[in-house]
């Protein structure tokens, strides 16, 4: 079953998503995108002290900050296996572009009017001619008017990537969506560890609305692609 619904992005203009339940339809290239979700969960699942979340899978890591991505190069992922080098050629031998967000339990405290770091981030392109969108939640104003396939922006994806987290924390293990062009498909990233648990715990670290146990989804990972 398919719901439609509508809400303001930055720009003011109504657009639409399309929200897919359980029994839908496989996606287009969905296979493509789970084998990069595989290689993507392997990193969330072994987190470095100063590259965890958005910074363990793109560059420039924006630890404790919004994160706002390197203009002057085409992509913001950096293949570190075979592993990775492979999902990301099967992407371009098809000339799939592709962005990734990461968001975290604390969207469903904080409102997009607060721009909450630790809620949303991204996005982040992932494969070459990937439009990123003009304005970024650090930035103060739009730097230009982007192309009408330029990836949707934080304001817009926020109100999808909380709908996703909603779902994940009633145990759900992926939500889909359709907005402006491009397919969105959100995966859960569940605490790995007991230091994970920790750090979600911890008042001063996180703004999670609930204790978090060892494989809870502690936040997800949304892709952007067409």
């Amino acid at each position: 079953m398919k719901h439609k619904i509508l809400f303001a992005p930055a720009a003011a203009v109504l657009a639409a998503a399309v929200l897919a339940g359980g029994g839908a339809p496989q996606l287009p290239h969905r296979d493509l995108i789970d084998g990069l979700d595989a290689v993507i969960q392997k990193r969330f699942a072994a987190p470095e002290p100063s590259s965890r979340g958005m910074s363990r899978v793109a560059e420039p890591r924006s630890f404790g900050t919004h994160y706002l991505p390197q203009w002057s190069t085409p992509t913001d992922f950096r293949p570190e296996s075979l592993e990775e080098f492979r999902a990301i050629g099967d992407l371009e031998s098809r000339s799939i572009r592709v962005g990734l967000y990461v968001f975290g339990a604390a969207i469903l405290r904080w409102d997009r009017r607060q721009q909450d770091f630790r809620a949303l981030k991204g996005p982040a392109a992932i494969t070459p001619g990937t439009v990123r969108p003009s304005w970024y939640p650090s930035l103060p104003e739009m730097r230009f008017t982007a192309p009408r396939d330029a990836l949707p922006d934080w304001t817009a994806i926020h109100p999808i990537a909380r709908a996703a987290m909603k779902r994940f924390a009633e145990g759900g293990k992926s939500f889909e969506a359709e907005l402006d062009g491009w397919t969105l498909l959100a995966r859960p990233i569940p605490a790995s560890a007991e230091s994970c648990v920790g750090c979600h715990n911890n008042p001063n670290i996180s703004r999670s609305p609930r204790p978090i146990a060892l494989h809870d989804a502690i936040g997800g990972v949304l892709y952007g692609y067409r």
